[in-house]
């Protein structure tokens, strides 16, 4: 799925199954809309925008900006997200990041193991601190 990183080789699916190849996909629609400042995506009229891509199995908009604002700021979709369970904070990109990942990813039994045992040396008593950092230069052969 990413360089040289098989993510299976890490992770196994938690809630939801990521796992694509598991499913036979027939007649699966997908459309993709481009929200910017030139382009002609709508998001008006909540009921509109819904009823014309409700037929569509998997939606995807793709933007250069953070539009999870933009779309908290029309009350249409405030009421919607809000009845999804989300507060205006939870519904923010970070949080959602955050969520996805959790719902998405859990470390596979193998990984969960070494990980466990590497937290039981770092953290021998359960109220150490521990602090770390991460620096990362970039991939082999990346530049920039």
């Amino acid at each position: 799925m990413t360089k040289n990183c098989d993510m299976k080789e890490a992770f196994e699916p938690n809630e939801i199954n990521w796992d694509y190849n598991q499913f036979k996909l027939t007649n699966f629609t997908k459309k993709v809309l481009h929200f910017g400042k030139h382009s002609s995506l709508n998001f008006k009229d909540m009921t509109d925008f819904l009823s014309e891509y409700s037929h569509i199995d998997l939606l995807v908009i793709k933007s250069y900006y953070f539009f999870s604002k933009f779309l908290l700021d029309k009350p249409d979709f405030k009421i919607a997200i809000e009845k999804m369970g989300f507060g205006p904070h939870e519904f923010e990109l970070a949080f959602q990041f955050k969520n996805w990942y959790q719902k998405l990813f859990r470390l596979n039994k193998k990984l969960q193991e070494r990980y466990e045992s590497t937290l039981r040396k770092l953290k021998p008593i359960k109220n150490t601190n521990l602090i770390c950092a991460q620096v990362r230069i970039g991939d082999p052969g990346h530049i920039g």
